[in-house]
């Protein structure tokens, strides 16, 4: 298969959302406590296409989506960080006094598209801004069960540093493994 990557833009907010939905649903699905009911509320905020379509356009975040080249319509795979200095507080430890260490924010594929390599490519890609923005570390949470993905940050030179145990107000308990990477 062969994708283009290319910066996300405001008028992937309907493609995104569809793929973020596909993506998020099954990464969760299995999740103790994850109800339709959160899905359906989570799809219809933060997922919809009004919203991402904000964060697109927001510069605390850099996004890079892929597409096969043959399907341009259709997202395979996205990335995206959250860059350092900002004014929000909602990523689960990202430390605003470490200006030079970006959050990996989100890193979904289609399930149709896991295995195919789409991940490295995507992650090598996002490396290369990271690095030319001159940040040290790389930090990302991802959820305790996500056995590929972890497998995935591993190869990648990602180590666990912690866990933290998520009970808040998606009333589904969680545990998230904090994982970094130095990028020099």
């Amino acid at each position: 298969m062969s994708y283009t990557i290319r910066p996300g833009v405001s008028s992937d907010s309907k493609a995104l959302s569809i793929l973020l939905k596909e993506s998020f649903y099954q990464a969760f699905r299995n999740v103790e406590g994850v109800t339709e009911e959160f899905f359906n509320n989570y799809f219809k905020t933060t997922l919809n296409p009004n919203n991402l379509k904000k964060v697109l356009e927001n510069d605390k975040w850099t996004f890079l989506v892929a597409e096969l080249e043959n399907e341009p319509e259709k997202l395979q795979g996205m990335i995206q960080i959250l860059h350092p200095n900002n004014d929000d507080n909602d990523e689960i430890s990202f430390k605003k006094n470490l200006n030079k260490q970006v959050h990996l924010s989100r890193f979904y594929l289609l399930p149709s598209s896991q295995g195919s390599g789409l991940a490295l490519i995507l992650f090598e890609e996002i490396l290369k801004i990271c690095k030319n923005l001159k940040y040290t570390t790389m930090e990302l949470d991802v959820l305790s069960t996500n056995y590929r993905g972890i497998r995935f940050y591993e190869k990648m030179g990602f180590k666990k540093i912690k866990e933290v145990h998520n009970e808040g107000d998606d009333k589904f308990k969680r545990v998230d493994w904090i994982m970094i990477k130095d990028l020099i």
